[in-house]
């Protein structure tokens, strides 16, 4: 299986590049840069170091850049043999590059990569308030699977 931690990878076409980043450090600077984009990353400091560690330990980290700059990421388990099924924990695009399919980049980077790993399932949780984010995952063929809590569903596709 390919060490997909260590992959950088040049789209011939354009100026981006994506790579799995496995650093706590750099996972916990990368989480700064984004944390306007996504709520959870709004709780403070500790609960974003807390965060870096856990992905550096167990999640892929996935970072998309645009010229050399990072412009998303996203940090997703692909890890549930059971079920077959990847979680999406977060996934962001800066607000300057939202609305030009980088997000939708993302998404099928994510998805590839599950698959590579064995993964037949993307799955997510989304705030039931947050009509944006399900327009964009709903476009992105996901679709709604049961209630997470009184706030929030469960999306999934298959992959």
């Amino acid at each position: 299986m390919m060490d997909y931690k260590k992959t950088v990878v040049q789209d011939a076409e354009s100026a981006e590049t994506y790579y799995f980043e496995d650093d706590a450090k750099r996972i916990l600077d990368i989480l700064n840069e984004f944390q306007e984009r996504l709520p959870s990353l709004q709780q403070g400091e500790e609960y974003r170091a807390q965060m870096a560690e856990k992905f550096a330990k167990h999640a892929c980290f996935l970072v998309l850049c645009l010229n050399g700059r990072k412009i998303g990421f996203s940090a997703f388990y692909a890890n549930d043999s059971d079920t077959k099924s990847a979680f999406i924990s977060q996934i962001a695009v800066l607000k300057e590059y939202s609305r030009r399919n980088f997000g939708g980049k993302l998404l099928d980077l994510v998805s590839s990569t599950a698959k590579a790993r064995g993964m037949l399932w993307l799955r997510l949780e989304v705030r039931k308030d947050n009509s944006a984010a399900r327009r964009f995952y709903e476009k992105n063929g996901f679709q709604e699977v049961s209630e997470a809590s009184k706030d929030s569903m469960y999306l999934q596709k298959h992959i």
